[in-house]
């Protein structure tokens, strides 16, 4: 594949992604309720909310 195909499959697979279950643990550490359970793997362990800082940016470039 080339670059370009292969930035396209990564916008694509962004854009799957669910913000609210990213967000969830931001949620959970304000003390509110999230509006969507969190994502399993890294997401269920104690550096949960990492996923979210590289959905960022990955946003920004």
């Amino acid at each position: 594949m080339e670059y370009l195909e292969l930035q396209k499959k990564g916008k694509e697979y962004l854009m799957h992604l669910d913000s609210d279950r990213l967000l969830a643990p931001c949620y959970e550490a304000a003390g509110k309720e999230p509006k969507k359970p969190r994502y399993g793997g890294w997401e269920s362990k104690q550096i949960s909310g990492h996923s979210l800082g590289h959905f960022l940016s990955a946003l920004m470039k």
